[in-house]
């Protein structure tokens, strides 16, 4: 029995899950490196960030090593050998983390969350929700599994990671832990599972299937918060506190991972998955229904924008110049800047940023203001955040103010003439910054004790939100220079973000009471008010004459809503927060493990910084395999499956730590390619990427795929009937193959619209040889007759070789998650190739791509154009050699290279119109088959080969799946059917039918 799993394992990971291991967070920008070691960890760091910030990280990963994953039955070190490698990324602003393993490895981003984070210092949040990935991923190192880590390497237990726990259980599993660990966390934050509250309310019991792969319609709550209803449920309601530690305790029973959740819900409940969801749901909604029975009641409030069709959200409302504004986004749009008119009516003004603060309204000025991410054109680990704003009279164009450093939601000051933003630099740490509006230039900074999150000008004084030890807090600082910072409200673990002033009193919001709220306060009297009491908060809130505009979450997304001009305002305690029934009862549980285990630190040991030298690590083997692949060949296959993907042999993949460089070798056994040949083929490979320079430069060798060849022409005269041909001689020595590329991929994105450029030169040489020189001979009269030999032309023999130049440049704008195309893009490519020192036997060649976007009828159409043309540069003794095909889909693939031995010009043009089709979110439960959407795609090509007119006209059928027979891989299948209008070609390039069929297939690995 144990045998037959570890087969079907094997079977089920190696040909899909494997290569997605092979984790790269990103290019680094080239600097030096340092690492210190603790008991467990290996930290690895830039020498811009400072000894005391790593020290932070190494003293956090050391604390929490113990306790984070007690109720996982794991606890990170326990089966895995080695320290643990820790990259810290200081230089991207983004806030994020990762755990791989292949090759194993932590990557932390030290750049706190900027805008609405957790009540809890991000060194905690990062290090215990990561370590508990850690924890989990150590599952394929148990009992019988774990021979199989010496068979192929960490890929292996990567693999086993993914394959035999759904994402969601994964990241719901860490979220469980960070809320269980802190007296914070996404459990104890309102707007978490704030849309589980609308939905229930509403009638919208969907099967965990639904949930968790979401809607092409519906909004849908992420992995996260699903996986933490499902983890947090089984262990409150069912009381199993050790949910996970049995969920992984019974894959080691029963490996099979189709249906995993299931068994387990089975076995631990007695009901089967729908059944225990469903009774969690109801116990979330008890719950939530008896806060309101003491909260309410609540506001009425109508809703201002129009009920859409696809799940849309609105943010950042603001009302500047009479005119109300937002940002809007939803499954059919990408985020835009809009405005609303009193009655509803919207105007799209322009694509806006993802990434981005609030808006902030300079009424002085008329500007909007707002903090935007960007990352850096070349490196993507590196970045900044800068300060731009828009001029309502001119809202055409955007201006950026403050470029170069990492400054964050910036706010006015009432006159106009500075701001105030938050400023997280590379060296970590926060600092105040003040600006000058006119110029951008920093006029002074003021360092933070505590993580400062927003600002806003009252009274004389900056006040700030912030995060330390004890939550978020209010302080207070001097408007006119460095100063000193005054604790106004003490640090309470809840969010609070949105800081803004009236004229009479601080306005911020709070989900203290369990719900975000409106609230005010007056520093002078102390007093704080609660302003609101909407059902299911709301934020965002702006008054306007007699009535309150707000966001707030409802069935269709986050909609805007309007209530009466009254106020709650209702006198609270700051001190006085909601209790989380859910998130008390598992840290109850998390103490009680702790007690129990009374788990030891390792020590708080932390060695001497030395450098770490990237030559001294540059290859580090990680994962091998009993057969010969190409995973790159693999991954963009499409059908065509051959030994030059996968064979018998061996495979060993390497990558360094900071996965600037990675690659493999191998060597493969495969029958010879020569027809009259039943040898084998014995051959050696190494291909390697590495990024760590500006250009990015791959190369890749092979030897003894086959034997080498020695080429030349034949010149063959006579009768008006003469030709040219090339003749090849196998030589008696195995071919060597090489070659190399460098390319600059440089890219931005700002405002919406991404815009890249990516130049990229290719050179390949083989010791084959063609032979300039050629073998004449003479047709004589007649038929049947063969050639006679004339003589011999004399040249040089020359090393086959091929050079490739190539430049590619787009401009698009984002998308929605329900359309397939951008509404407005264009892309254009343009490349050149030859053999050098062959020029005049073999043609070289241009050729140019151009692509472009349109609306369609709907929002989620729309409209693809595209041109791909090529010119062979031919004179009368040269051979054509076609780069691309521009045959119109649905004819032979031999077509284009026929028409390129008699044009130098080919041109196609074609369009597909993709119509997305709604059906239902089809679902088998269990994970069996899950289809969000059809998309029909009817398209057209016409192309002129040389002097031949070709076209064809056909339709595209697939289907979008997120999810079939438990593999939780989003794939793409379907059907494309051609019908071509074959015009005067060959007979034997027409084909047989006269409509052809394509088979459609894509994943998201």
């Amino acid at each position: 029995m144990t045998v037959r799993r570890i087969l079907l394992a094997l079977f089920l990971l190696l040909p899909v899950r494997a290569f997605a291991q092979f984790y790269l967070p990103g290019d680094e920008p080239r600097g030096r490196w340092e690492q210190i070691e603790t008991p467990g960890y290996r930290i690895v760091y830039p020498e811009d960030l400072p000894p005391e910030e790593v020290l932070k990280y190494a003293q956090a990963l050391e604390k929490y090593n113990p306790v984070a994953g007690l109720s996982a039955g794991m606890t990170p070190g326990q089966y895995h050998w080695g320290k643990m490698p820790v990259i810290l990324h200081a230089y991207t602003p983004l806030s994020n983390g990762s755990v791989a393993w292949a090759p194993r490895r932590m990557d932390l981003y030290t750049t706190p969350e900027a805008y609405s984070p957790l009540a809890l210092p991000w060194v905690d949040q990062l290090v215990i929700h990561e370590q508990r990935h850690v924890a989990q991923m150590q599952f394929g190192y148990r009992s019988y599994l774990r021979p199989l880590n010496y068979i192929v390497g960490e890929m292996w237990n990567g693999a086993a990671a993914g394959l035999f726990a759904d994402k969601s259980f994964l990241e719901g599993d860490a979220v469980v832990a960070e809320t269980a660990l802190t007296n914070s966390g996404r459990g104890r934050c309102a707007d978490f599972m704030n849309y589980y509250r609308v939905a229930f309310d509403n009638g919208d019991w969907r099967n965990w299937d639904r949930w968790r792969y979401g809607s092409y319609k519906y909004p849908s709550p992420d992995h996260y918060a699903l996986g933490y209803m499902t983890i947090s449920g089984m262990r409150c309601f069912y009381g199993i506190p050790d949910f996970t530690a049995r969920y992984y305790d019974g894959l080691l029973r029963n490996p099979f991972p189709l249906g995993k959740l299931g068994r387990t819900s089975k076995k631990l409940t007695g009901l089967k998955l729908k059944d225990s969801m469903r009774r969690i749901m109801e116990e979330n909604q008890k719950i939530w229904e008896a806060e309101d029975s003491l909260n309410g009641p609540y506001a009425h409030a109508v809703q201002v924008s129009a009920q859409p069709r696809l799940a849309t959200d609105y943010g950042s409302l603001i009302y500047a110049g009479g005119v109300l504004y937002a940002i809007k986004s939803g499954k059919a749009q990408a985020a835009e800047l809009i405005s609303i008119s009193p009655d509803g009516k919207e105007r799209v003004i322009r694509p806006f940023a993802s990434n981005c603060s609030s808006l902030y309204y300079d009424q002085v000025k008329g500007r909007l203001y707002w903090s935007e991410t960007v990352a850096d054109a070349r490196w993507d680990l590196s970045g900044e955040s800068i300060i731009r704003y828009l001029n309502l009279e001119k809202p055409s164009r955007l201006y950026d103010l403050v470029t170069g450093g990492r400054y964050f939601s910036p706010c006015p000051s009432p006159d106009g003439s500075l701001l105030s933003a938050t400023m997280y630099p590379v060296s970590g740490g926060s600092f105040l910054a003040v600006i000058d509006a006119d110029e951008g230039s920093v006029l002074w900074k003021s360092p933070c004790p505590f993580q400062l999150t927003e600002t806003t000008w009252f009274d004389g004084s900056i006040y700030a939100l912030g995060v330390d030890e004890g939550g978020i807090g209010l302080w207070r600082h001097p408007a006119d220079g460095p100063g000193e910072w005054i604790q106004v409200l003490a640090p309470l673990p809840c969010q609070a973000d949105n800081l803004g002033a009236s004229e009479s009193a601080l306005q911020f919001e709070s989900d203290r009471s369990g719900l975000r709220q409106l609230y005010s306060y007056d520093p002078s009297s102390g007093v704080l008010l609660q302003e609101s009491n909407i059902k299911y908060g709301g934020t965002d809130f702006i008054e306007v004459g007699d009535s309150v505009y707000f966001v707030s979450q409802a069935p269709m997304g986050k909609m805007v809503f309007r209530t009466g001009g009254q106020w709650y305002g209702r006198s609270v305690n700051y001190e006085d927060i909601h209790k989380w029934v859910v998130a008390d009862t598992l840290s109850a549980q998390e103490a009680v493990f702790i007690e129990n285990a009374k788990p030891e630190r390792a020590g708080d040991e932390v060695s001497s910084p030395k450098k770490y030298g990237t030559l001294g690590h540059l290859v580090r083997f990680h994962s091998w395999a009993p057969i010969y692949f190409d995973y790159d060949e693999i991954q963009s296959m499409s059908g065509d499956f051959s030994y030059s993907m996968a064979s018998p042999g061996i495979t060993g993949l390497f990558q360094n730590d900071l996965g600037s460089l990675y690659g493999y070798v191998g060597y493969s056994a495969h029958p010879d390619i020569a027809p009259e040949s039943s040898k084998w083929r014995h051959s050696a490979h190494l291909k390697l990427t590495y990024s760590g320079l500006y250009p990015v430069f791959e190369a890749g060798v092979s030897f003894n795929e086959s034997n080498a060849n020695q080429y030349r022409y034949h010149l063959v005269s006579g009768d008006g009937a003469g030709y040219m041909a090339t003749a090849p001689s196998v030589l008696d020595k195995p071919l060597l193959s090489w070659w190399i590329s460098a390319r600059l991929p440089l890219s931005r994105t700002r405002g919406g619209v991404t815009q890249g450029v990516v130049p990229q030169i290719t050179y390949g040489i083989s010791n084959s040889r063609f032979n300039t020189g050629a073998v004449e001979a003479e047709l004589p009269p007649g038929t049947g007759v063969s050639p006679l030999f004339t003589g011999v032309r004399p040249g040089k023999n020359i090393f086959m070789q091929s050079l490739t130049m190539a430049a590619r440049a787009y401009s698009v704008r984002g998308r929605g998650s329900s359309q397939v195309y951008p509404r407005y893009g264009a892309g254009a490519e343009l490349g050149y190739s030859l053999r050098p020192g062959l020029e005049r036997i073999f043609a070289p060649s241009a050729y140019g791509y151009l692509y472009g976007y349109l609306p369609g009828f709907t929002r989620v159409q729309g409209l693809k154009l595209n041109v791909l043309s090529q010119y062979i540069f031919r004179g009368r003794e040269m051979f054509p050699e076609s780069r691309v095909n521009c045959a119109p889909r649905g004819f032979d693939a031999g077509v284009g290279p026929y028409y390129a031995q008699r044009g130098n010009f080919h041109i196609r043009g074609g369009l597909d119109y993709a119509i997305p089709v709604y059906v239902g979110d089809l679902c088998i439960p269990g994970s069996i088959l899950y289809i969000k959407n059809f998309v029909v795609t009817p398209h057209a090509d016409a192309a002129l080969l040389g002097p031949q007119m070709l076209a064809s006209a056909g339709v595209d059928i697939s289907a979008n799946v997120p999810c079939a027979l438990g593999v939780p891989f989003g794939f793409t299948i379907g059907v494309g059917l051609d019908y071509p209008f074959t015009g005067a070609i060959p007979e034997e390039l027409r084909g047989k039918h006269a409509v052809s069929a394509r088979f459609i297939f894509s994943m998201d690995i």
